[in-house]
C-alpha cells in the first residue's frame, strides 16, 4: 500500500468513527469512554508484567545455556576455540608466584594450591648425561642417523617427531 493510499484509508476510518460517535447514546459513550479509561490504565501494568516475564525467561535460557555449554567442556578441549575470548571466562594473566614453590598461578587462584601449602616440595630436575643430552638436542652425530630412522617409525604408528 502507498503512502497515498494508507492516507485516504486513514480518512475515510476517521470520518466513519466521528459518525459513530455522533450516532451513539451518551451512555454508550460513557460505557467507551469508561473502557477506554481502564485499557489506558492496564497497558502499563501489561508492559511492565511482559517485560519482567521477557527478562525472566532471557535470564532462564542464558544461564541454561551457560551450564550446557561449559558441562564438561575441559573433557572435550577443541585448540581451535579460543576459549579465554568467552565472556564467562575470565581468570586473568598467570602472574602471581606462589609464596611456597614460587611457581606461577592466577591472581584468584587459592594459595598453595600447586604444592599444598608447600607439604609437597618440588626437586629440580637434574640435567641429563651429556651423550643423552647432545642426542636430545640433534647436536651429535648418532643423533643425525638416528633422525630418519626416528621419523619413520613415529609415521608408522601414528605419531609425530621434530
Amino acid at each position: 500500500m502507498s503512502t497515498n493510499q494508507t492516507t485516504t484509508a486513514n480518512a475515510i476510518e476517521r470520518r466513519k468513527a466521528t459518525e459513530r460517535r455522533t450516532q451513539e447514546s451518551s451512555k454508550h459513550r460513557d460505557e467507551r469512554l469508561r473502557l477506554q479509561r481502564e485499557r489506558s490504565r492496564a497497558a502499563p501494568e501489561q508492559h511492565v508484567a511482559r517485560y519482567r516475564a521477557q527478562d525472566q525467561e532471557r535470564q532462564q535460557t542464558s544461564r541454561a545455556l551457560t551450564r550446557t555449554s561449559f558441562f564438561r567442556l575441559a573433557f572435550e578441549y577443541s585448540a581451535d576455540i579460543n576459549y579465554s575470548a568467552h565472556s564467562k571466562i575470565a581468570i586473568g594473566p598467570m602472574d602471581q608466584i606462589c609464596q611456597y614453590c614460587q611457581a606461577l598461578k592466577f591472581r584468584y587462584e587459592p594459595p598453595g594450591m600447586c604444592c599444598s601449602l608447600g607439604k609437597v616440595v618440588f626437586l629440580s630436575l637434574l640435567s641429563p648425561p651429556e651423550p643423552l643430552q647432545l642426542l636430545l638436542a640433534g647436536k651429535s652425530n648418532e643423533a643425525y642417523h638416528e633422525k630418519p630412522i626416528i621419523v619413520r617409525y613415529n609415521f608408522r604408528h601414528g605419531r609425530t617427531s621434530n
